[in-house]
């Protein structure tokens, strides 16, 4: 073995899997680091992450990794039924917090002036899917108010949107990234930037069990 560091190694076991991003589910994407890192085509295409949840509380970050017009990063939330393979996307329902610093609910804006995202920005998501509420943070800062989640009969899942080159890192619990304080949840699972939200879980299989 050769050129390994500790971000190319899963904590994944044959009883435990954390949600990566799915490259079935994506438009125009390039995927690495085990599907947790993605670089956007030139237009606007999707992908979200491969465990989808209607219960629970949910924690996950995503580390912005390019430089360039904030706008081409978004993250959040959406239904399972959102089409993602075109270069234009149908966001509802959805919550998306946007790189230009804005929160966009269904398609509608409902929160501005927020922070923006910069290269080595860390956005926090804490979906709470008992209360279908979401919560965004911006390197450990919360951002906005707490925003309702239209109710759905389908699953959520963790979405993402890019374009122009933009580039993204998720971490569902086993980072593809350097942390530099490490935080896990309640139950002991993952690997976080900053201290999970009480109550608030990583997005794996043994969670899903439980919580799920």
């Amino acid at each position: 073995v050769n050129n390994l560091t500790a971000i190319d190694q899963s904590t994944d076991t044959c009883t435990n899997n954390f949600a990566t991003l799915n490259p079935l589910n994506s438009g125009t994407i390039t995927f690495s680091d085990g599907n947790l890192t993605v670089v956007s085509g030139s237009d606007y295409h999707a992908t979200t992450g491969t465990i989808g949840v209607q219960s629970g509380k949910w924690y996950f970050e995503v580390k912005i990794n390019s430089s360039g017009s904030p706008q081409d990063n978004l993250i959040g939330i959406t239904g399972d039924n959102t089409p993602v393979t075109g270069t234009t996307y149908d966001n509802n329902p959805s919550v998306i917090y946007t790189g230009s610093g804005t929160i966009d609910k269904d398609g509608t804006q409902v929160q501005s002036s927020l922070a923006g995202f910069s290269t080595g920005s860390i956005v926090g998501i804490a979906l709470n899917m008992d209360d279908l509420e979401i919560e965004f943070y911006h390197n450990n800062s919360k951002q906005g108010s707490t925003q309702s989640i239209s109710s759905f009969s389908g699953f959520y899942l963790p979405f993402y949107i890019g374009a122009n080159a933009r580039t993204a890192s998720f971490n569902f619990g086993s980072p593809p990234y350097s942390i530099t304080s490490g935080n896990s949840d309640g139950n002991g699972y993952g690997n976080f930037e900053y201290s999970v939200p009480s109550g608030y879980y990583a997005l794996n299989t043994k969670n899903l069990a439980e919580f799920g």
